[in-house]
């Protein structure tokens, strides 16, 4: 741009970039407010406290650039940030740097919306360590995708470095794709139980999870309290879902406005039309899925 004087950009509201470094610096960007970066680094001259959506995406590429701050001070300059959608595959070193000296109060900034996926092998160091610099933040809506897990702990994938549970939002929506072994190690992990125990403003809980279980085998009963906010559960394609008579029994209640408003089940594949038009007897309209 510099070889045809171009520096002066007052409209241009959306900026992508991959790769590498480009000449911010000596830009004039006053209504940027959109970035989409791709396998490099937020640039430290971008005008982070007008920039309302980022898109980030961190791998392994050709390039080593860097930036001179954390990851973490870059977030924290971004004091209009409203949707944030952070996608790390492999391993995210060479990309950003953490520095947990310049963390926020956990959960202290609103935005709308935060999605984090964490794919290709990304090791578990790696996603706890992100998601402890994601803390400050209290989305509406929180969407965590894990696909391709490299390491045999489910619980680590859902733990930040200080093992506070995570995602945490009144919207929250778990997508576990493509299990390197979707058996075994997940029928120990309660993950949904896991997650609404360390948020009490959830409100509406999507899950699609293929395989595992979903609350503790025990069953106690103080264990459902954590749910008293959940107002809307949807699961999705999980196929061992053997549970739901427990959401029913625990979550659902008689009295209008009280419990779950509504338990939907969609593509799980394990439960048949007949249990869920029995179920429905029971509870009602509260209830809703579709054919197998």
């Amino acid at each position: 741009m510099q070889e045809y004087s171009l520096t002066d950009f007052p409209h241009l509201q959306c900026l992508e970039y991959s790769g590498g470094s480009i000449p911010i610096s000596e830009w004039k960007l006053p209504s940027l407010s959109h970035v989409v970066v791709k396998h490099a680094s937020l640039d430290e001259h971008l005008p982070h406290a007008q920039l309302t959506s980022v898109d980030l995406t961190l791998g392994f590429s050709i390039m080593s650039y860097r930036t001179t701050e954390s990851f973490t001070h870059a977030l924290h300059r971004m004091t209009s940030l409203r949707e944030l959608k952070l996608t790390v595959e492999c391993h995210p070193e060479g990309y950003i740097r953490f520095d947990p000296t310049t963390n926020l109060e956990p959960r202290s900034v609103h935005i709308d919306v935060l999605h984090v996926t964490i794919k290709r092998l990304t090791d578990a160091d790696d996603a706890q360590h992100i998601y402890s610099t994601l803390m400050h933040f209290s989305p509406k809506y929180v969407s965590l995708t894990l696909a391709d897990l490299a390491d045999s702990c489910p619980l680590a994938f859902f733990a930040t470095r200080e093992g506070n549970m995570f995602p945490y939002g009144s919207t929250i929506d778990i997508r576990v794709v493509q299990l390197l072994n979707p058996f075994e190690v997940w029928d120990y992990f309660p993950v949904l139980t896991s997650v609404i125990e360390d948020c009490n403003i959830a409100e509406t809980v999507h899950v699609e999870i293929p395989a595992g279980v979903f609350v503790a085998s025990e069953g106690e009963p103080d264990e459902w309290e954590c749910y008293s906010s959940v107002r809307t559960l949807q699961f999705r394609g999980c196929r061992q879902l053997s549970e739901l008579n427990e959401f029913a029994d625990h979550l659902i209640s008689p009295e209008e406005g009280k419990g779950l408003l509504s338990l939907e089940v969609y593509s799980c594949h394990g439960i048949s039309g007949e249990f869920l038009e029995e179920l429905k007897g029971t509870v009602g309209e509260k209830i809703r899925w579709t054919p197998r």
